[in-house]
């Protein structure tokens, strides 16, 4: 790969010859029907056509399918029909701004003690292989939402969850973006916590806690649904339509189905016709990799944002302990000085301890603190411009005079205020 994040020396037909050939095999002997071409190529394109990388997801597709008995799914069983009524789970038709599908879980509409996880995983999947029919959600990967509004803690299934999480990031042919959890209650966060232990380091990145008026910076408005604020109606009677369609091999057209990818520069290759089969490759590199940087680009701020942190906390213990010892200081010399001075002279002198403190911290600047009365995040801010600020001359006697001690000290006082605004603010 090279620095633009174009795939090198790749030949798409190749890799799915190689696959085939190394999967047919295993079929084989396990007297199973051989993969077909495209089937292969869903799982090539799920890794961009890594062809090793392709396989070691097959192999864990066909595990995870047969530990929880999925390996048949008929569309006409009762149980599934009656599942997927629920409408707890949906392929919503319209797309996020990089042109992948969007599945809704609603969590409210899942009643645990009515269905079981395997008619539930069953429902996913059955979904799931109708929307990867489409080569833009194969190129382009998948968005799971999972909306817990109004959604109660019997509504909520722990393992459930998990196993979700598992299927779609490692053993389905469907290349997960993200997952977005929208107004997670309280009760939910200690459940999260654990539940991230149980999930790989990449996955966890790519997991969001939003509130419901955040989830428009993920997905466009006219690809949400009416209750998630967007322009989309009921569709779901139409989505199952299609997915009997796909399950009973029948003739169908998605592009019905799925609203046009609408991102620029994604809609401009959509207009013409791809000249093979690598240039398609080199896209979905270029677009995996302009995701990848973004992703990168935050971990490596989260990992600064720690080290200073860190580093601050550090000074903040130097400047304790510097007041520490020099009050233990005084406090000593004072005891000496009480078998000399009387009673009296001890009181004064601990005054002047306090005074000396005081003096010190008097030397800070005072810092203005915003009203908390606001609602303006940007008026509520405690890094404001102040009115009566100091000039750059200013600024570099007052560096001078306070040196570096003085500065961790005179943020540590800053630290010490009572915070101004509300939690919310803080977010």
């Amino acid at each position: 790969m090279n620095s633009s994040g174009r795939i090198l020396n790749i030949n798409p037909r190749e890799e799915v010859k190689g696959f085939l050939e190394y999967v047919n095999k295993i079929r084989e002997r396990e007297k199973a029907e051989p993969l077909t071409w495209n089937t292969a190529v869903k799982f090539l394109m799920a890794r961009k056509f890594d062809k090793k990388r392709a396989i070691d997801l097959y192999i864990n597709h066909e595990i995870t399918r047969k530990k929880e008995e999925l390996l048949h799914i008929d569309s006409n069983d009762e149980l599934l029909l009656k599942e997927v009524a629920t409408e707890k789970l949906t392929i919503l038709p319209g797309r996020d701004k990089h042109g992948a599908a969007v599945a809704l879980f609603t969590a409210r509409l899942h009643q645990p003690r009515d269905s079981t996880h395997q008619i539930v995983l069953k429902g996913l999947l059955y979904q799931l292989d109708a929307a990867l029919e489409s080569k833009d959600t194969q190129r382009h990967g998948l968005v799971f939402i999972y909306d817990m509004t109004d959604s109660k803690y019997a509504n909520f299934d722990y393992e459930l969850c998990t196993k979700i999480l598992s299927l779609l990031k490692g053993a389905c042919p469907a290349r997960l973006k993200k997952v977005l959890i929208v107004t997670a209650p309280l009760w939910f966060k200690a459940p999260f916590k654990i539940l991230q232990l149980f999930v790989r380091e990449k996955l966890r990145d790519r997991v969001y806690t939003i509130s419901l008026q955040q989830l428009h910076l993920h997905i466009p408005n006219e690809s949400l649904p009416q209750h998630l604020g967007g322009a989309i109606m009921n569709s779901h009677p139409a989505w199952m339509q299609i997915c009997y369609k796909v399950s009973t091999k029948q003739s169908v057209d998605l592009d019905t189905y799925f609203f046009p990818c609408r991102n620029t520069r994604q809609g401009s290759v959509s207009q013409r016709s791809l000249s093979s089969e690598i240039s398609d490759c080199m896209i979905i590199s270029d677009i995996e990799s302009e995701e990848s940087k973004e992703t990168i680009s935050e971990k490596h701020s989260s990992e600064e944002k720690e080290k200073e942190e860190k580093m601050i906390i550090d000074q903040e213990k130097e400047v304790t302990v510097e007041k520490h010892d020099t009050c233990a200081n005084g406090s000593i010399k004072r005891r000496h000085d009480s078998d000399v001075n009387n009673a009296d002279d001890n009181k004064q002198q601990n005054s002047n301890c306090n005074d000396n403190i005081n003096e010190d911290e008097s030397d800070i600047p005072p810092k203005k603190r915003p009203s908390s009365t606001s609602t303006n995040i940007i008026e509520d801010t405690n890094h404001m411009n102040e009115v009566t600020g100091m000039t750059v001359e200013q600024l570099v006697k007052h560096l001078k005079k306070t040196r570096r001690k003085g500065l961790y000290t005179e943020y540590a006082h800053i630290k010490m205020e009572p915070p101004s605004g509300t939690f919310n603010i803080s977010k």
